[in-house]
């Protein structure tokens, strides 16, 4: 586990810099985090884990999207979360589902191709069909 600034939040840089290795698969992290505050360092975090040959995993709830920068812009390989904040309501303890993005990169994509899927026009206008 990786030390944190007690007054903000914030992750402690330096103790990362010192428990990161190149065995370290990946750095995770949420932004923002739950408890409200934004990781103004994970250009940094992302870097770091990046030097190591590891890969940075964010968290991040998609609401918050629209206000501050998507992970992918400050360096994330594999973005996940909670879909419940757009709207799922929560009956009987159901209405569950989450995301997983990354990169258009085959070493990661690859990883997950039964999940993969999209829709596409065809040649009948009006008319569309899935791709796997």
């Amino acid at each position: 586990m990786i030390n944190y600034a007690s007054e903000s939040g914030l992750m402690d840089l330096a103790d990362l810099k010192k428990k990161i290795s190149d065995q370290t698969a990946a750095v995770f992290f949420e932004n923002p985090a739950y408890l409200g505050f934004v990781e103004t360092q994970a250009e940094e975090i992302a870097r770091i884990a990046h030097e190591q040959g590891a890969l940075c995993v964010v968290y991040a709830d998609p609401s918050s999207l629209g206000v501050i920068n998507p992970p992918a812009e400050y360096g994330g390989d594999i973005v996940c979360g909670d879909i419940q904040p757009l709207g799922m309501h929560m009956w009987y303890g159901g209405g569950h589902g989450g995301y997983i993005a990354t990169r258009d990169d085959p070493q990661l994509v690859m990883e997950f191709p039964s999940r993969l899927f999209g829709v596409s026009s065809t040649v009948v206008e009006g008319n569309t069909g899935s791709e796997m």
